[in-house]
């Protein structure tokens, strides 16, 4: 970890490059997807996303530092897990509400369901949305959290924070305005379980089982499938 070594000028260059590929990845993934020989597929795109993602967030832990993730004691972590459900179905309420009243179909995708008779193609989808989810909490509620507190002013850092759950509404701007707003909901209430209880492990339960409740219904295809 090298962030006690970065002078100003590169923990600048450090946030802008985490912050534009966090924010472009998402199109990225599709845009590769839907030039990939192998057809275009959603699974397709979530691979690409997670290895991109995965990326991010390797050089996030070498200049940002790991940010705190498990509970100490079971019980913590059984109340914590408890907290990110209850967050994860608050977000999905909301996020179907936004996505309602903007006349699309509720849900991590808007047309048919893609392979939901093939087992494997599931299991991976499903695999895939759990390893999108703890990422992206690493990256947006662990590193931009983390750099949000580098800052000296504490309305700086607030008014950080609150972009970091703007950031990640528009990451997800690719599947539309309405997707992109349908996120701000679990943006927010994972910040406020990663600040309340200084771990990741609550945002990541709610955000893996937001992704995992909401692909039960139609996926957002993100344009990889038509």
């Amino acid at each position: 970890m090298y962030s006690h070594i970065l002078t100003l000028e590169w923990r600048a260059y450090i946030v802008a490059i985490i912050v534009v590929f966090s924010l472009s990845s998402m199109s990225i993934a599709a845009k590769l997807a839907n030039n990939a020989a192998s057809g275009r597929t959603f699974n397709a795109f979530l691979q690409i996303y997670v290895a991109l993602m995965a990326g991010i967030t390797m050089l996030g832990a070498a200049f940002v530092g790991v940010p705190a993730l498990m509970p100490p004691t079971f019980i913590a972590g059984a109340a914590l897990s408890g907290a990110g459900v209850a967050a994860a179905i608050l977000s999905i309420a909301a996020n179907r509400l936004i996505v309602r009243n903007a006349g699309k179909v509720p849900g991590l995708a808007t047309a048919h369901r893609a392979d939901q008779r093939d087992q494997y193609q599931r299991a991976m989808r499903l695999s895939l949305l759990t390893a999108s989810a703890i990422l992206e909490e690493v990256l947006f509620r662990g590193y931009l959290v983390i750099i949000a507190f580098w800052l000296p002013d504490r309305l700086l850092v607030v008014i950080t924070l609150a972009l970091s759950v703007l950031c990640f509404g528009m990451a997800h701007i690719y599947g539309g305005l309405e997707e992109a707003l349908g996120k701000l909901p679990l943006g927010t209430l994972t910040l406020l379980l990663a600040l309340g209880s200084g771990l990741l492990w609550p945002a990541i339960v709610a955000h893996v089982c937001f992704n995992l409740m909401s692909s039960r219904g139609p996926v957002v295809q993100y344009g990889v499938l038509r």
